[in-house]
């Protein structure tokens, strides 16, 4: 009897054998090793907190980054439209040399182009209506841009580009200027924005009304004005080659010979 319940040695070697490397979850082949390996690497690291965190941090990193240079931005055509809400005249002025628009049309941007930037740049820089704003920047950058480039390419530059207090010449270091204002303006445009807000929507139409009452003001200026942007320097100023003389003084522009 006792030598029956006792286990033979070969009977218990073969219960107690140790699981063989695929029932332990080894790999079995090089392939299956590398993939499990760098399956199980990619795994930890993604799931670790460090590499969330770093991941959010870029994301914000570059959202501060937008909003700078949409801040900037906006400040910038602050001070551009500010300098020029004067005296329409010098503006209508700068914008005759370029000899790409006729009077009604020059006083009309002379008129409507300073309060557009400044309206538009103040909505920019504090995010009330950031990419309908930018979107109109865009485009007058874009036309006084094609302009600079005409003048450039006929050789007729003129001696102000009627973009701030000071006359500037009219140079393709400005058009890069523009071309620069235009990839910032961008972002704004195609940026994803929170719906607007019942106050931001409200915000806007007031600032709109005011610069249509600005602008309507400054083209009545000028039509009443007697000064005439005939007297500006560049090529609009001088009489054209072949132009009739129709009396005048005698030594004057017009006066007969």
């Amino acid at each position: 009897m006792r030598m029956a319940t006792c286990a033979s040695p070969i009977t218990t070697a073969v219960t107690h054998a140790p699981p063989s490397r695929s029932d332990r979850g080894y790999p079995t082949t090089p392939r299956h090793a590398l993939a499990t390996i760098t399956h199980s690497g990619v795994a930890s690291i993604k799931s670790t907190s460090a590499f969330r965190n770093t991941e959010d941090l870029g994301v914000q990193t570059l959202d501060t980054i937008q909003q700078l240079a949409w801040f900037f931005s906006g400040c910038y055509f602050i001070h551009s439209g500010a300098t020029k809400l004067g005296s329409p005249t010098p503006l209508w002025a700068a914008i005759m040399p370029y000899r790409i628009t006729g009077l009604r049309t020059s006083r009309l941007l002379a008129a409507a182009l300073p309060p557009i930037e400044f309206s538009c740049g103040l909505l920019l820089a504090s995010r009330t209506f950031p990419a309908g704003s930018a979107a109109i920047l865009i485009g007058l950058l874009i036309i006084f841009s094609a302009g600079m480039v005409v003048t450039i390419l006929r050789g007729e530059a003129p001696s102000g580009c009627g973009c701030g207090p000071r006359p500037s010449p009219v140079s393709p270091a400005l058009v890069l200027r523009n071309l620069i204002l235009i990839a910032a303006l961008a972002t704004a445009v195609v940026a994803d924005h929170p719906p607007p807000r019942m106050d931001q929507v409200i915000a806007t139409a007031v600032v709109a009304i005011i610069a249509i009452g600005v602008s309507v003001r400054r083209s009545r200026l000028l039509i009443a004005s007697p000064d005439h942007p005939s007297s500006a320097e560049g090529p609009a100023a001088r009489p054209h080659a072949g132009a009739p003389l129709t009396g005048g003084e005698a030594g004057q522009p017009g006066a007969p010979r």
